[in-house]
């Protein structure tokens, strides 16, 4: 499907996401923030990933300009963060009584980058990715 397929799907997303939400604009940047009720839809990486994807070329057919789109709904970006922080934690503890490496499920590479970050700053253990996109996904394993 084109673009031009979803201009009015898109249209009226967000002018309904735009009437409910908070936007900051900068210099090749458009960040809209949406309020906790603004939309109701499954909220999922993907699904926000895609909606960023969509309103970015959006953008860049109407002005010829790249805008960045961060898209968060229902603050789904920051309950994901706080779930990731503790799998990660609980991932480092699991492979220092086991004394083996754990393996997560495969994840996006944001996602990933959220584990990594969490277990740099552990003792003991160290995380690196493996795989191949989309499989990639993250080893927590001990030091040495």
């Amino acid at each position: 499907m084109s673009l031009p397929m979803f201009k009015p799907l898109l249209m009226k997303w967000m002018s309904k996401l735009a009437s409910q939400a908070t936007t900051t604009v900068a210099p090749s940047i458009c960040r809209l923030i949406p309020m906790s009720q603004a939309v109701s839809l499954a909220t999922t990486e993907k699904v926000l990933k895609a909606l960023q994807l969509l309103a970015q070329n959006y953008l860049y057919n109407q002005y010829s300009k790249n805008f960045y789109i961060a898209i968060n709904v229902n603050d789904y970006v920051e309950h994901r963060a706080e779930v990731l922080q503790s799998y990660a934690q609980k991932l480092a503890s699991r492979a220092l009584e086991e004394g083996r490496a754990q393996h997560t499920d495969p994840m996006s590479n944001s996602e990933r980058k959220i584990i990594h970050r969490i277990v740099s700053k552990m003792d003991g253990v160290t995380s690196y990715s493996e795989g191949e996109e989309p499989n990639r996904y993250v080893v927590v394993d001990i030091e040495g």
